[in-house]
């Protein structure tokens, strides 16, 4: 008895890394601010005892990037929680009606229903 996906050929099989990691980088590119690439205690130093202070699970794009790497995310819907969180931490920290809020919103959600 074999299964249906071991009759397929292997260069038909998706690798999930890949598509991962290629739907991170077009997200990456649409974030031409660089806003949400690296940790935000590192880009904005600033404000890292109050931001630390305030969100409990900070997350970003290079975070992201590197659990796909790690193998750490199993579904696309775990790469998406991650994706939302961005957002809404940086909802929590900003407001939502502020300039980052709207982008992070914009990107994350966009990118995460088209992948």
């Amino acid at each position: 008895v074999t299964s249906q996906s071991a009759d397929r050929p292997t260069s038909t099989k998706v690798n999930f890394k890949s598509v991962m990691l290629g739907a991170i980088r077009k997200i990456t590119k649409d974030d031409t601010g660089q806003l949400f690439h690296v940790p935000v205690v590192e880009k904005w130093p600033e404000i890292a005892v109050a931001y630390t202070a305030q969100i409990a699970r900070p997350m970003d794009l290079r975070t992201i990037s590197r659990r796909i790497e790690e193998g750490l995310y199993i579904t696309v819907d775990d790469v998406r929680k991650d994706l939302a969180l961005i957002a809404s931490n940086c909802v929590e920290f900003n407001g939502k009606d502020h300039e980052i809020s709207k982008l992070a919103k914009t990107i994350m959600k966009v990118r995460a229903k088209a992948h």
